[in-house]
């Protein structure tokens, strides 16, 4: 039956295919590069933070600079027990599991991606050792995935 059909077309059809798995390819890669290093710069950025909040932890000021103050920056201070000790914006509830905590308060740094129920987006959370117990600095990667899904759909 494939002696039937002509070398042109079967050569046509081999090189559609080939191109095929090669735009997927490149597509895929792409892809994986732009989340990459979005997810660095949300990294870097939340490192910075990281720094600025532990700066304040004594001071009667908040935790985060007013100027980068938004809907999309959180920050605490947990006790080892597990108790938020001070938050920006007040009041919220621990960023971080048990586990994880456990691991900073020892000295670890954990910089990790999770989800919290009533969020539509991810956050990326720094998690960091102080005196106090730890700290956590986390954003919302709201902007990151929409990029993405742009990047998909166009």
């Amino acid at each position: 039956m494939l002696g039937r059909v002509p070398i042109r077309l079967r050569l046509t059809l081999a090189f559609a295919v080939v191109m095929a798995v090669v735009l997927a390819a490149l597509g895929f890669f792409v892809y994986s590069r732009v989340g990459g290093a979005l997810l660095h710069s949300a990294d870097q950025s939340l490192r910075g933070q990281a720094a600025e909040a532990k700066a304040r932890i004594g001071s009667t000021h908040g935790l985060i600079d007013r100027d980068t103050e938004g809907p999309t920056l959180l920050a605490e201070v947990v006790s080892p027990a597990g108790r938020v000790l001070r938050s920006s914006p007040p009041g919220l509830k621990v960023l971080l599991d048990e586990a994880t905590l456990a691991r900073v308060a020892a000295g670890a740094t954990r910089l990790q991606t999770a989800s919290r129920p009533g969020l539509k987006y991810e956050i990326r959370v720094l998690a960091q050792p102080v005196t106090q117990g730890a700290l956590v600095v986390a954003s919302s990667l709201k902007e990151r995935e929409e990029t993405l899904d742009r990047l998909i759909r166009e």
